[in-house]
């Protein structure tokens, strides 16, 4: 009987060990996310820091509960809701108080924070919100969609005053008054500067738009690493607001605003998918996000600009993020895996333990 039970508990051991070899990489228990909150919808951080928006419902950041959410809740079962199809995008206004949130039909909302009561609904576009952004003065908003037809909006949205339209019926482009130009194709890739006067999309043709949100001027067109052989991933300003970081898999480059490539081209060990960047904070830290080509896993890649290298990776997902987002004090990451939760990482502790490249 003793032998058989040493055999078994041998036997045992020998599997375990088999299967931790084999099996894909786990998050460590230092990179446990501290809270998880169900839904799989556009995330924003408040710049005041008390709110985490996903979709249309507002989390408190010092309870991670939802405190309010849209009165008409975007569900399959709601028969009055004119959102089957989940919200695409989501920001927050500089004071913290108004929350921008667009949809899969091109409806632009703006919600009062933290009542989340609608003040304001607008068929913005006509498909795909891809990207939102407010100006400082908290009224001026850019949004930018997949649409054929409008691509980029700015305009106030109190007013309904436009800057720019970017709109492909026009037949007489006028970029003299700012208002109405077709400049590119459907726009999927949107970054607006810290600073808040700056914003930057790529189209579905790999080129390359820099504006401006206090005039709607466009201040520079170009294409991408590739030319127009491959599209943009993603885009995001540095810190400062002075250079672009481009990603196209698999790496992330680094232009200045004149669409000028740089020394700096961040080597990453991503897949053949796609790969997205945001700014951390203003030391120059980054976070990218790419599919491990050889664990097959999501990670988080931390990069630090100030030493161009990076610090390590860890696993937030078994399963590819929609989207995620960075607090704007660099404290918090929050992610979604497809399907799944919103999880949220607290980066100081995140970075305790990172695996090496």
């Amino acid at each position: 009987m003793v032998n058989i039970r040493l055999f078994a508990i041998v036997f045992c051991v020998f599997l375990g060990c088999t299967k931790t070899a084999t099996k894909s990489p786990v998050v460590d228990k230092s990179n446990t996310p501290f809270a998880t909150i169900e839904g799989n919808v556009a995330l924003d951080f408040s710049p005041d820091g008390k709110w985490l928006a996903v979709g249309a419902e507002l989390i408190d950041t010092s309870t991670w509960k939802v405190t309010a959410m849209l009165e008409e809740r975007v569900s399959d079962k709601n028969p009055k809701s004119k959102n089957h199809w989940g919200y695409t995008a989501a920001a927050f206004s500089p004071d913290s108080k108004k929350l921008a949130i667009g949809d899969q039909d091109g409806t632009l909302r703006i919600l009062d924070v933290p009542s989340m009561k609608m003040t304001h609904e607008v068929l913005a576009h006509g498909a795909r919100l891809t990207g939102i952004g407010f100006a400082m003065d908290n009224e001026t908003i850019v949004t930018t969609s997949i649409d054929d037809i409008v691509r980029i909006r700015i305009w106030n949205y109190q007013t309904g005053k436009e800057l720019l339209r970017s709109d492909s019926l026009d037949k007489t482009p006028r970029e003299q008054d700012g208002l109405v130009v077709d400049i590119v194709n459907g726009v999927d890739v949107f970054a607006l500067s810290p600073n808040r006067e700056l914003f930057a999309v790529a189209d579905v043709q790999s080129k390359i738009v820099i504006g401006s949100l206090k005039d709607g001027k466009i201040l520079q067109e170009f294409k991408g690493p590739h030319g127009d052989q491959v599209e943009m991933d993603s885009l995001a300003f540095s810190a400062d607001s002075s250079k672009l970081l481009i990603g196209v898999t698999p790496k992330v480059y680094v232009y200045n605003l004149k669409g000028e490539p740089t020394s700096v081209e961040i080597q990453t060990k991503a897949d053949s998918t796609a790969i997205y960047t945001k700014t951390v904070n203003e030391a120059g830290l980054l976070a990218l996000y790419y599919i491990d080509a050889k664990s097959t896993m999501p990670v988080i890649d931390f990069y630090d600009q100030s030493q161009n290298k990076s610090l390590g990776t860890f696993f937030p997902h078994q399963s590819r993020s929609t989207y995620w987002a960075v607090s704007h004090d660099g404290k918090f990451i929050a992610t979604t895996g497809r399907g799944g939760p919103v999880r949220i990482w607290n980066v100081e502790e995140s970075m305790r333990d990172l695996l090496p490249l």
